[in-house]
């Protein structure tokens, strides 16, 4: 999606440079098989990027679908995100967010497997299982990935992050 709003700006607007950082620099594995490689590390991240955008990782427990918490991950995100022009989670990333503290007080959503889960561990967080997305003031929560779960990450949570000047934050 971001390459296509490229294009579609044309080559006077700069456009996005999409990174996918994670903690470790590793590649990533989706729940499709596809692995796409990191660009960098969440700590080789510098400035500001205008979207980040939190994608989140389930794994199967006891036959219970079950949110991936990655300490380091939301560690890096309450620093990372105050700085962002805009933050966004896909499916189950909405977890990450919440155990940031960047949803404290928001409606959010994420996806209907885990949104009791979510409602229940976080309070703080007005959980509204049906919506597709929820937008609260520059945080986007979407209950599934705009490619379904092709893109949804498996075991291990991710980021991508992306700079551009078009379109505007917001």
């Amino acid at each position: 999606m971001f390459s296509v709003a490229t294009r579609v700006g044309g080559p006077e607007r700069a456009g996005y440079a999409v990174r996918i950082a994670t903690a470790d620099g590793g590649p990533v594995t989706t729940s499709s098989g596809v692995r796409p490689m990191a660009d960098l590390t969440l700590d080789a991240v510098d400035g500001q990027a205008d979207t980040l955008l939190v994608a989140g990782a389930i794994e199967l427990v006891e036959d219970k679908v079950e949110p991936v918490i990655d300490r380091e991950v939301t560690g890096w995100l309450r620093t990372a995100a105050p700085r962002a022009g805009r933050v966004g989670s896909i499916c189950a990333g909405a977890h990450l967010l919440a155990a940031a503290g960047l949803l404290d007080g928001k409606p959010a959503t994420t996806h209907w497997l885990t949104a009791a889960r979510l409602a229940a561990e976080h309070p703080q967080v007005v959980v509204a299982p049906d919506p597709i997305f929820v937008r609260p003031g520059g945080v986007w929560t979407c209950a599934v990935s705009p490619r379904g779960w092709t893109w949804r990450w498996r075991r291990s949570p991710r980021t991508m992050v992306s700079r551009s000047r078009w379109p505007p934050p917001g």
